[in-house]
């Protein structure tokens, strides 16, 4: 018989334990094993964890990003002021998203902080 993958989680994290290549004829101990192991990480929510902390991380990435853009559209422009008529459009849209994104990092912190005081 052929190689399978032997997961039974729901969701799309990828698991160690479920990463093991099992033949068929796997005993029911081993299976066991794999099954017990698989279930303890996903009851612990560390990958959930791991997940939002990364996505928080890759955000202030974007946010650094867009700054540094805003920063270059003004400096094309030489104006500085978005109050100003002849501020850069690009620069206004980017603002924009900047501040979407930093209050979206402030909720997805939030959620964190109540996951780790949960766990």
């Amino acid at each position: 018989m052929g190689v399978q993958i032997v997961c039974r989680h729901s969701d799309p994290v990828w698991h160690p334990a479920c990463s093991v290549s099992t033949k068929s004829g796997l005993g029911g101990e081993a299976r066991f094993r794999l099954r017990q192991a698989m279930q303890d990480m996903s009851r612990s929510g560390t990958a959930g964890e791991l997940r939002l902390d990364a996505l928080i991380a890759d955000l202030w990435w974007r946010v650094r990003l867009i700054n540094t853009d805003i920063l270059e559209e003004e400096a094309k422009a030489g104006v500085f002021d978005a109050s100003q008529p002849t501020y850069p459009l690009l620069a206004l849209n980017l603002r924009a998203r900047r501040d979407n994104l930093v209050s979206t990092i402030g909720v997805l912190e939030q959620r964190a902080r109540s996951m780790s005081e949960a766990a």
